[in-house]
C-alpha cells in the first residue's frame, strides 16, 4: 500500500502492532530491510510477567518522562522508550539506506496515534495494511 500511495519515493513504514517494526522500501519498490523491536503491549507483558509485583497498565501518551508512582512510571517508559527507538530508528535508517535522498516516513498501527503530537510523519494510516491487502488481492486476482 505504501508503494501505491507514494509512487518512485523512497519510503519507510513504521508499524506500532504487536511488534514495532520499521521497513525500508525503496523509490524502486524494493525492499531493503526491515528493523523489529518488542512492541507496546509486548513491553508491558514482559515487565508484569518477568518483573515480581509490577502491574498491567493501560497503554497511553504521557507528558513527562518520570512518573511518581508505579503506574505513570511504567507508562513513561514504555511511551519515551518507543518515541526515543522512532527518532533514532527512523534517522538511521534514512542515512544509511537513503543517503543524501529524502524518504517519506509512514505511521501505522494500532498505536501510531500515540505519536501525532510527538513525531512528524509524512502520512499517519493505521489501515494501511488492511489497503495493502486489497491491492495484493486485485493484483493476484485481476478479473478484467
Amino acid at each position: 500500500a505504501a508503494t501505491e500511495h507514494y509512487t518512485k519515493k523512497n519510503i519507510i513504514v513504521v508499524d506500532f502492532g504487536t511488534a514495532t517494526t520499521y521497513t525500508a522500501i525503496n523509490k524502486d519498490k524494493e525492499f531493503l530491510g526491515a528493523t523489529i523491536l518488542p512492541g507496546f503491549k509486548i513491553s508491558i507483558s514482559a515487565l508484569q510477567n518477568n518483573a515480581d509485583l509490577l502491574p498491567s497498565v493501560e497503554i497511553v501518551r504521557t507528558e513527562k518522562a518520570l512518573g511518581r508512582h508505579t503506574t505513570e512510571c511504567i507508562q513513561s517508559g514504555i511511551y519515551f522508550s518507543q518515541l526515543a527507538s522512532l527518532k533514532e530508528l527512523t534517522q538511521r535508517i534514512c542515512q544509511q539506506s537513503f543517503k543524501e535522498n529524502n524518504c517519506v516516513i509512514i505511521g501505522t498501527g494500532g498505536f501510531v496515534r500515540l505519536f501525532d503530537h510527538d513525531f512528524t510523519f509524512d502520512c499517519i494510516d493505521p489501515d494501511l495494511i488492511l489497503y495493502g491487502l486489497k491491492y495484493a488481492y486485485e493484483k493476484n486476482n485481476n478479473t478484467s
